[in-house]
């Protein structure tokens, strides 16, 4: 059995839901989810690394730290514009570190999109809301079940399209459209960059 280090997924939405109203400005959750990894092989000292490294980061960054499933993780953190990409950019990499060394064949295949993903709440506070209500009604909370991943739907583009009205085209932009380099890796090699893939974000 793993030790858990953090208050559950339910404390978090209680905390979430105690902000509508109020404006969260500056804060932001950080969603870290390793379902896509074959975690079932993983031994204690794969999560206890993952824990501690994690706690570690909480406490560097005065964050909050809660576990929503054996394979997830969310981290409430204020950040500061000119600080954000450091914070994130940090975070990423220390996490793949961990994930390079313990699953060496797989690393080759994780979307590191999914890996870590940043929630605005001065903006999307009701999206984060409604993603861990619809995260916290999954059975046993793991794996695809738990990903709170959905098919697009009407109402998901209506939202969209007023953000995107309202905000701007820029802010649009840097608020929800994200990219990712897609590579070529060999063994001994440099990897080589083949394209860049654009998406927009939907939490």
């Amino acid at each position: 059995m793993v030790k858990q280090k953090a208050p559950p997924g339910a404390t978090l939405l209680k905390r979430l839901n105690d902000m509508e109203g109020t404006p969260p400005g500056g804060l932001s959750l950080i969603m870290i989810s390793l379902s896509a990894l074959p975690t079932d092989d993983a031994d204690d000292d794969f999560w206890g690394d993952l824990d501690d490294f994690l706690v570690d980061y909480k406490n560097r960054y005065d964050a909050d730290l809660y576990e929503l499933s054996l394979t997830d993780r969310a981290i409430l953190i204020r950040m500061a514009e000119q600080s954000e990409v450091r914070m994130i950019s940090g975070l990423k990499v220390s996490v793949l570190r961990l994930i390079q060394h313990n699953f060496p064949e797989n690393f080759g295949m994780v979307d590191q999109t999914r890996l870590l993903r940043v929630i605005d709440l001065g903006l999307k506070l009701p999206n984060a809301i409604k993603f861990l209500e619809h995260y916290e009604s999954q059975p046993g909370k793991t794996g695809e079940k738990g990903s709170g991943f959905r098919g697009l739907q009407e109402d998901d583009i209506k939202m969209v399209l007023e953000v995107h009205r309202k905000v701007g085209a820029q802010k649009f932009k840097e608020i929800f459209v994200q990219n990712q380099r897609m590579a070529d890796i060999k063994p001994g090699k440099k990897p080589e960059e083949l394209m860049k893939e654009y998406f927009i974000s939907m939490e």
